[in-house]
C-alpha cells in the first residue's frame, strides 16, 4: 500500500500538520511507502529522517501572499497545485493506494479533492475543523461570540457577518463553500472519514453521505510516562494557545484576577496586547515549545480550556490529565467528550466568569483527587502514534477493500 498524506504545510505549525507529520512519520517507519504533498516550508526533518518522499512547492499560505487578487482566486481554486499533485498521482497505482487529506484550507484549496477523485484514486479525510460544513470553520457569530446553528450556505448563513476578519472575508469564503460543495464535491468525493472527536463528527454528520465509512481516531500525543501524576497544589493556574477572542483567554483572566490565583499565559494572538496591559500581574511568556509546555504541566495547579466554541478534540486537555492536572473545561466543548465532571475533570458554564470563579473556587479541596484520576484514566490507553496509525492503516484497508 502507497499513502499520499496532504496538508498545506510541510512543518508543524499548528495541530493539523503536527498530526499529518506524525503520522507520515509513523506510517513509514512501519514499513509502507509514504508520500508527503504539501505547499508552505520549510520542510519537518523528520520527514526525511524517516523516509518519507516529500513534495513542496515552497509557496507562501494564501494570506502570506503579497498577491492578493491571486491568492483569493487561488483560495478557491488552486490550479497550479493541482497540476502538480495530478503529476504525483500519475506515477501511482490507484488501485493499491490511498489519498489521505489532512488540511487544504490555508494553501491548497478544494481542487485536491477533484483532482484525486478524477485520476481515480480513493480518498480519506480527516475532519481537523468545521469546514467540510461551515464557511468560517467554527460554527461561530465571531463578532457576537455566539454559537452558530444557521444552516451552512443558507440564505440566512450568507447575510450573517460571523467571520473574525470581515464582511468581505465571509462573502468570499461563502465563495469557496460553494466552490467545495457543488463543483469540487468535497464529501460526496471522499471515500471515508477520520474524526478527532464523536463530538465534532456529531456537528458534521449532515454533511458525510450516509453510505460513507467513518471512524473516530484521537490524535496521537506520543508523551512519555512520568513516575507519579504532576502538579502543585500552590503551583500557577495555567492557559495554553491562542490569544484570541474564541479560546476564551479573556475569560480565563477575569477568573484569575477574581480569585487572586497566579496563572501563567502559554501562547500569544490578536487579544495579546490588551491582556498584557489589563492583567500585568499575569505572566506571560508567549509561544513556547512542546517540552517548555510540559515543563509547566508538571508546576502547575491545574489547566483551563475556557474556549467559546465547539472546539474538535481539545488535545491540550488530553495532555494536561496525562500529567495529572486537574482541568476546567468549558460545557459544549469537544474536549467534554473525556471529561467527566467531578471525576476526571471540572466543567463550567460556556463564556462564564461567574461560572469558572465558582467552579475553581468549590473543586480546591477535591482538585488534585480528580487530577490523579484523569492521569489514570489517561494512561489506562494512552495516543500514541502506534495505536493511532494501527487504527488508520485498519482504516486504509477497509476503504481499499471497498
Amino acid at each position: 500500500m502507497t499513502i499520499v498524506l496532504v496538508n498545506d504545510s510541510c512543518s508543524v505549525n499548528g495541530g493539523t500538520a503536527a498530526v499529518a507529520i506524525e503520522e507520515a512519520v509513523g506510517l513509514s517507519n512501519a514499513g509502507f511507502a509514504v508520500h508527503f504533498f504539501g505547499v508552505t516550508g520549510p520542510v519537518d526533518a523528520r520527514l526525511a529522517t524517516a523516509g518519507v518522499q516529500v513534495h513542496c512547492s515552497d509557496r507562501p499560505s494564501f494570506l502570506d501572499d503579497p498577491d492578493r487578487l491571486g491568492a483569493a482566486a487561488r483560495g478557491w481554486w488552486n490550479f497550479e497545485e493541482a497540476a502538480r499533485f495530478r503529476q504525483l498521482l500519475r506515477a501511482l497505482d490507484p488501485k493499491t493506494s490511498i489519498v489521505h487529506i489532512h488540511g487544504w484550507m490555508k494553501a491548497l484549496s478544494p481542487a485536491i479533492f477533484h483532482t484525486a477523485w478524477t485520476a481515480g484514486f480513493r480518498v480519506v479525510t480527516t475532519l481537523h475543523d468545521y469546514f467540510l460544513s461551515c464557511p468560517n470553520g467554527a460554527f461561530l457569530e465571531h463578532p457576537t461570540r455566539r454559537i452558530c446553528t444557521r444552516k451552512p450556505l443558507s440564505r440566512s448563513c450568507i447575510s450573517c457577518n460571523c467571520d473574525p476578519r470581515s464582511r468581505g472575508q465571509k462573502f468570499w469564503r461563502v465563495g469557496r463553500g460553494f466552490v467545495q460543495e457543488y463543483i469540487a464535491r468535497a464529501a460526496e468525493r471522499t471515500s471515508g472519514f477520520l474524526a478527532v472527536s464523536k463530538f465534532s463528527l456529531e456537528k458534521l454528520r449532515d454533511k458525510i453521505p450516509a453510505e460513507c465509512p467513518v471512524d473516530v481516531v484521537q490524535n496521537p500525543l506520543n508523551l512519555a510516562p512520568p513516575e507519579k501524576p504532576a502538579g502543585d497544589p500552590g503551583g500557577p493556574l495555567l492557559f495554553v494557545g491562542r490569544l484570541s477572542p474564541e479560546k476564551g483567554a479573556m475569560i480565563f483572566a477575569e477568573a484569575v484576577a477574581e480569585t487572586g490565583r497566579s496563572a501563567v499565559i502559554l501562547g500569544d494572538g490578536p487579544q495579546g496586547d490588551r491582556l498584557r496591559e489589563s492583567y500585568p500581574q499575569l505572566d506571560f511568556r508567549g509561544w513556547v515549545d512542546p517540552a517548555e509546555v510540559r515543563r509547566w504541566m508538571t508546576v502547575a495547579s491545574g489547566l483551563v480550556f475556557p474556549s467559546i466554541w465547539y472546539e474538535t478534540n481539545g488535545l491540550v486537555v488530553a495532555e494536561a490529565m496525562a500529567h495529572g492536572l486537574p482541568v476546567y473545561v468549558s460545557e459544549g466543548t469537544a474536549a467534554c467528550e473525556f471529561v467527566r465532571d467531578g471525576v476526571t475533570g471540572f466543567r463550567f458554564p460556556m463564556g462564564s466568569v461567574a461560572g469558572l470563579v465558582e467552579r475553581l473556587q468549590s473543586s480546591r479541596d477535591m482538585a488534585f483527587e480528580v487530577g490523579r484520576r484523569a492521569f489514570d484514566w489517561y494512561w489506562a490507553e494512552p495516543w500514541t502514534t502506534e495505536s493511532h496509525v494501527t487504527r488508520i492503516i485498519d482504516f486504509y484497508r477497509r476503504i481499499l477493500n471497498e
